[in-house]
């Protein structure tokens, strides 16, 4: 059976990241608020990039000067079942089988948009209206986390070539972004085979809730 896990992320802002086991990946969602077991909650869940499976078991400290630098825990985590639909479809209904999530939820995509999509708790038997989604992370447990590279995250760059003002690299790693120190803390590149041309960046909260891959060119 297919798992899925939440990891409460506390980058520049909290969000916690939900990602269900498909086609071998980890199709990943940052939901700003959390996910809900009250079916009153329509939570945004905004699609970023597909993670690796060994994503899934990671917690730690991310290192500053790489992209999401900061605390994650395991928020929940189990199997899950698929009731229905896809991710072309834009609509997605499962059963999640965790700790704290259980029962038939809803991912369905907003109409006219990309990678905006909702998270809704069916109503049936495990549905909670009174629910308050509550942080893991608190200062005791914080002091048990070390500081370590997620699985993927860490960038190898084979070429660093200058034209003109413009700065092109090839890098191997999985889809991600991190912070180059050769072109300064406002320039964010994405980790991928293929060369890109690299936007400088003034305000990289915006990665926080969006792929980096919207930035390039």
């Amino acid at each position: 059976m297919p798992m899925f896990v939440v990891q409460e992320h506390h980058a520049t802002h909290l969000y916690f990241d939900f990602r269900l086991e498909i086609d071998g990946v980890l199709k990943s969602w940052a939901i700003p608020k959390g996910p809900s077991m009250n079916p009153k909650d329509k939570r945004l869940a905004i699609m970023v990039d597909d993670h690796t499976l060994e994503y899934a078991t990671y917690e730690g400290i991310i290192p500053a000067g790489q992209y999401g630098s900061g605390a994650v825990v395991i928020w929940d985590r189990g199997d899950y079942e698929l009731a229905s639909g896809s991710i072309a479809e834009g609509r997605l209904e499962f059963i999640l089988k965790g700790k704290k999530l259980r029962g038939r939820f809803l991912l369905t995509k907003m109409s006219g948009k990309i990678k905006e999509w909702l998270l809704i708790k069916k109503r049936d038997g495990f549905a909670q209206m009174a629910y308050v989604t509550e942080s893991m992370l608190t200062q005791k447990f914080q002091k048990r986390l070390k500081i370590k590279v997620p699985p993927g995250n860490a960038s190898l760059i084979k070429e660093n070539r200058s034209f003109g003002s413009e700065k092109h690299l090839s890098i191997f790693s999985p889809a991600s972004c991190v912070i180059d120190p050769v072109l300064s803390l406002q320039n964010f590149l994405q980790i991928s085979q293929p060369r890109y041309r690299v936007l400088p960046l003034h305000n990289h909260d915006y990665l926080d809730n969006y792929s980096c891959r919207d930035l390039l060119v």
